[in-house]
């Protein structure tokens, strides 16, 4: 029931438990007490209970996202680190591609196969002529050749089915080169690629052809003999340092060029104070035949033999050779005194001639030879 307020201002006016009083200056009548007090308070509290609630909501649902956030943060952080390493390996794919598409070092380990140990084991039986305690060792150390059998290959390492170059029907190379970068063999190589293997101490070079995709047997890569260099033993050795390099088929390979590469390899000049301890080569290696131009003393060496030698007397020594030839000249041309019944031959300005028959002096002046007594 909605509240009527009276004519009469003069006094305080209840209803419903409140008290209102008239203010004549704003023409309004003013709540001056009220017995609700109890019943305001219980209002009060039932809506602080409610807002306590909502605001526990508000900061379950703010967790919720932070929580939906910082996983969605941590997805996005792997997939950057993903993709960052990602970039790395095509940044480093793409700082190969060219004529040579990818390299990198690798050092060679002799493969023991099941087949490997039955053959050693048949030369051991062999070798042994029937003597029985050799046999039974022949038998021991095909136990322990068996116990060796190669399962998986070395990071930086690679190894073959045969050892010298020309027999060789697959090789199987590690995805990590010595230098620790990665390559997935599986998905670089194809039929027709050509594997080129460069030994780094003898300076033997062989080529293969690939002739199967590495996908359909990831352990054996199967390759066909090309050529080599046959600069030094024409096979492998354990131990042996290779710079295995990648030709793509679809690049192209002109075999003919390969034999010229083969043979005669670009070199640059190296210019620098200091001996240099690195080739021009993607390998680095220092080869027979480069150039190094000391800019110190500014002479010109060759690499030959594991030595610089120098290969023309540098220019200080040119210079001191010169003067030495200069002064030669400026004494030639100082005036001689020859002695002899006869004019000398051949005289030159400021020349003097003493003729010991006359007892006279003479000098050559003017292209005639002049007695000092005559006027």
């Amino acid at each position: 029931m909605a509240a009527v307020f009276p004519l009469d201002t003069t006094k305080p006016w209840t209803f419903n438990g409140v008290t209102y009083e008239y203010d004549a200056t704003e023409d309004r009548w003013f709540v001056i007490s009220t017995n609700k007090t109890d019943f305001v308070d219980d209002t009060l509290e039932e809506l602080t209970r409610g807002l306590d609630i909502t605001n526990t909501v508000i900061d379950q649902e703010i967790e919720n996202r932070s929580n939906l956030l910082n996983a969605a943060a941590g997805k996005n952080n792997e997939q950057d680190e993903r993709l960052n390493e990602i970039d790395d390996k095509l940044d480093l794919i793409a700082g190969n591609i060219g004529v040579l598409d990818f390299a990198g070092l690798f050092t060679y380990f002799t493969l023991v196969t099941a087949e490997t140990c039955a053959l050693a084991f048949q030369e051991c039986v062999a070798a042994a002529d029937g003597d029985l305690t050799t046999i039974q060792a022949c038998t021991q150390e095909q136990a322990r050749c068996n116990n060796n059998i190669t399962t998986e290959i070395p990071n930086g390492q690679f190894t073959s089915d045969a050892i010298l170059y020309a027999d060789v029907e697959y090789l199987r190379v590690s995805n990590t080169t010595l230098g620790g970068e990665e390559y997935d063999w599986v998905s670089l190589i194809e039929p027709g690629d050509y594997i080129e293997l460069v030994e780094q101490s003898l300076r033997d070079t062989a080529l293969f052809e690939v002739l199967t995709d590495a996908r359909s047997d990831s352990e054996n890569i199967r390759v066909q003999f090309v050529r080599q260099t046959a600069l030094g033993d024409s096979g492998f050795n354990e131990g042996e340092t290779y710079a295995v390099r990648i030709f793509k088929e679809e690049r192209g390979l002109d075999l003919n060029a390969a034999d010229a590469r083969y043979v005669t390899r670009p070199y640059t000049v190296l210019f620098s104070d200091d001996p240099p301890t690195l080739g021009d080569a993607f390998t680095g290696q220092l080869q027979n035949g480069e150039l190094w131009f000391d800019t110190n003393t500014l002479e010109m060496f060759v690499w030959n033999n594991n030595a610089w030698v120098a290969i023309s007397p540098p220019p200080s020594q040119n210079i001191v050779v010169n003067e030495a030839l200069s002064d030669i000249e400026a004494l030639k041309a100082k005036p001689e005194i020859t002695s002899s019944t006869t004019a000398p031959v051949n005289p030159k300005q400021g020349d003097l001639w003493f003729n010991p028959s006359t007892l006279k002096f003479a000098f050559y002046t003017a292209g005639a030879w002049i007695n000092p007594d005559q006027s």
